[in-house]
Order: structure tokens, then sequence, then C-alpha cells
């Protein structure tokens, strides 16, 4: 098979090497996604090096077990956690252990998910986005008609309003993009609120009848100051710091703040129960993922994309797809 391995910074080079799938499903990788992890361990900020980037895939059913019930040329999307041993959490495919940037990958069954009909490839690649928001509304207990404030109109934020609106909630996404914002607007989200032109506090205190946010969503990657959730909320409510935290700077917020209203503070790291769930809000149309693909690049053209990149590649896009040919 065909990997593609990052050794040291700035070095990824292809690997030819034998798949071993006994036991395993093995797969015919069509799609992976290039995400901020990959960039990070492109620039040396992952703990595990050499590594193979990719923490998701999509793909066809090369070879299963009759058992599995998996049919050959089945489309199927492989889940970026796996159980670590002994009961410690989950680890992530391409930050802890080898991810999915090969043209053939094989894969415990209990890793793999059918796609059903209607759920296209591309939405596939957000299943993992979808299962964190659907995670972080089950920890909040958002009810209907409640405010939620959406820090960052990044693919995670687009996709929590979207949540939001599907659970009768109130979503106030803020961002200091307005072509995100009027993307946000397509989605169906009323309240979309630029922060480089506006007052932010003034505006959600306009929408919310003077009493503030019920919740507020932070979200690591999202470009925005992690203080402007614990402002944005009211008294007694809830703020949710959510993201993968294994790379990258540490956050800072006003913790005199927390205590003077209250608050509770709540990190979710993971959306790893919630994946089966989130392929079915997928398959119910809850989430549109339209016009989130910015870039598409064949998967043999990898290396040369590497090579090109810069440490803020990442800072205006939303999703980059390696696709097989």
């Amino acid at each position: 098979m065909k990997t593609w391995k990052i050794f040291d910074v700035g070095n990824i080079q292809l690997q030819e090497t034998e798949l071993s799938a006994e036991n395993l499903v093995k797969i015919k990788v069509t799609k992976v996604p290039f995400l901020g992890t990959d960039l990070n361990a492109f620039y040396g900020k992952n703990k595990v090096m050499p590594i193979t980037p990719g923490r998701l895939a999509v793909g066809l059913v090369s070879e299963a077990d009759p058992l599995t019930g998996l049919q050959k040329g089945e489309k199927v999307v492989v889940s970026p956690y796996l159980k670590a041993p002994k009961g410690k959490g989950v680890l992530v495919y391409g930050v802890d252990v080898d991810g999915f940037l090969s043209d053939y990958i094989a894969q415990p069954f209990e890793n793999v998910y059918s796609l059903p009909d209607g759920v296209s490839e591309d939405e596939a690649l957000f299943a993992e986005n979808v299962a964190l928001a659907n995670k972080t509304f089950s920890i909040l207990h958002i009810d209907s008609h409640e405010y939620v404030v959406v820090l960052g109109a990044n693919a995670q934020g687009l996709i929590l309003a979207q949540l939001a609106n599907y659970y009768h909630a109130i979503p106030i996404l803020i961002d200091k993009d307005e072509n995100k914002l009027d993307l946000a607007r397509d989605y169906g989200i009323c309240y979309c609120v630029n922060s480089e032109v506006q007052d932010v506090k003034q505006r959600v205190l306009e929408i919310t009848g003077g009493n503030m946010a019920d919740y507020a969503v932070f979200e690591a990657k999202g470009g925005l100051d992690p203080s402007l959730a614990i402002n944005l909320t009211k008294n007694q409510g809830s703020v949710a710091i959510i993201g993968l935290t294994k790379q990258g700077d540490p956050l800072n917020a006003d913790i005199r703040t927390i205590l003077t209203k209250e608050l509770t503070v709540v990190g979710i790291g993971d959306g790893h129960e919630e994946f089966p769930a989130a392929i079915n809000l997928l398959a119910n149309k809850a989430i549109d993922v339209g016009g989130l693909v910015d870039e598409r690049i064949p998967l043999e053209d990898c290396v040369e994309f590497f090579e090109k990149l810069t440490p803020n590649y990442l800072d205006n896009k939303m999703r980059i797809l390696f696709e097989s040919h």
C-alpha cells in the first residue's frame, strides 16, 4: 500500500509497505480531509513522530469478514477515534496513532460505519464535527428557545449553529469574517454578528432582550477571544470550551468573571460517543455542509501540497480534501 508519513518538521514522504488486514476491514480510501492536526504535525507540534496524518477517512470496503455484514464496494466512514488500552479514554488517529493518509487502510469493524443512502462522502467527512456539536448540546442540556452564543463561523461553528436550529434553540453566531456570516445566513442562521464592525455585547443584549445568552460555546480553532464566551453569558449560565486540544497554544480567560457570574464551565474534547448519532443527523439532513469544501487535492499530489504549506494556511479555510482518482 502507499502511505504518506511525516518524519520531522517539514518532511513528509511516500512509503510503500504491505498492508496486513487479518481480522480487520480493508478499505480503499477515497477521501481524507486535511485538518489543523495535520498542519500542526507538519510543523512539529505533535508529540508522536513520525506519524501518518489524516484524522478521518471515507472509502470503499475492499475486504471484510462476512460476519460483519459489510459488503465489498460498500461506502463507509472511519471514526477518528480508537479506544485506548485499559479504558484510558480514546486515541485520535493522525495525532496519537498513525492516521489515514494512504491508498488502503485496515480497521477494526467497530471503527467502520456504513454510509446510509443519501449521505455523500463529503457529508460524511464532517461527521466528527457533528458528533462534537451533538455531544455539546447533550452535556449542556439546552432547551428549545434558549439562546446559544457560538463563537467562530468556521466549519465547527457553522455546524453548531445549524444544530441549534435543529433542536429549536436560538443560535447567535459571532465571527469577524462577513463572507462566513453570509454563508451562515444561507444556512438559516438568523442572528449573525460581525465582531469587527458591531458592538458584540450590545448586540447580544438586544437579541436576548437584555438578558445575555443562556449558553456560549467556544471552539479552540474559531479564531476569537475566549473571554467573549464568558462575557456574553448571563449570570448562572453555562459555557462550553470544545475541540481537540492535544496540540496548539494554551487558552486563557478571566476566572474572576466566571466566579462573579457563577458560570458553569465544561470542557468537551471529542465526540467519540456521538459518532453514530452524527451519521443519523447527516442522514436526516439536519446539517448542510454545502459550501464548506474549499479545495480538492488529488491524493497522489499530497507531498507537493504539504511542501507549499505555511503555518497559517488554514486560517481562512473551511475544509480541504485529499481525493483518490
